[in-house]
């Protein structure tokens, strides 16, 4: 079940409060920060688990792995979602040959994310910085971002999002 803060985000803009993120998302920059780390952990533990989480597909070599949606609302203890909501996940395992300081780059930095992404991203920019992080390895950046994303699928058209991304290193340098 949604936390009454994630209830929050999903219902009502903040009057009171200043300041584009908050605009954005209706909560303080202190709830976006607790709402990022949780999702970090989530994804820390998505990407580490296996079956019953995730299940191969030897018929399917574009997405070798797919979640298995009700494994995934069993784990995480959610709700289940409303009958319009679309749902797909997959997963894949690759060797980038870049030093990790350039793909964190990369995937930070707005220009470089831009261009790395230009098939799919159209237009995008920063609208808040929560936390700027450490300068030269982008440990704990947080920023409110805007993009506007065009998919190669007649059931998705071009929509914008508003996202927070984060740059965080683990204790053990990953």
């Amino acid at each position: 079940m949604p936390t009454s803060t994630e209830r929050s985000l999903m219902l009502m803009p903040s009057e009171d409060l200043l300041g584009p993120a908050h605009d954005l998302v209706g909560v303080t920059a202190k709830e976006v920060s607790s709402i990022v780390r949780r999702a970090k952990d989530e994804l820390i533990f998505m990407a580490t688990a296996g079956y019953p989480l995730w299940i191969a597909s030897n018929s399917n070599a574009f997405h070798p792995e797919t979640l298995n949606f009700g494994e995934y609302l069993r784990m995480s203890q959610r709700g289940i979602p409303a009958p319009f909501f679309q749902s797909e996940a997959s997963r894949d395992i690759a060797t980038i040959r870049a030093r990790p300081i350039t793909i964190v780059q990369t995937l930070m930095e707005i220009d470089q994310w831009l261009h790395m992404f230009c098939s799919m991203v159209t237009n995008a920019q920063t609208l808040e910085v929560l936390s700027p992080g450490e300068e030269e390895s982008y440990k704990e950046r947080k920023q409110v971002m805007s993009a506007e994303f065009v998919l190669t699928t007649p059931y998705m058209p071009a929509h914008e999002a508003q996202f927070v991304r984060y740059s965080h290193q683990q204790l053990d340098g990953s």
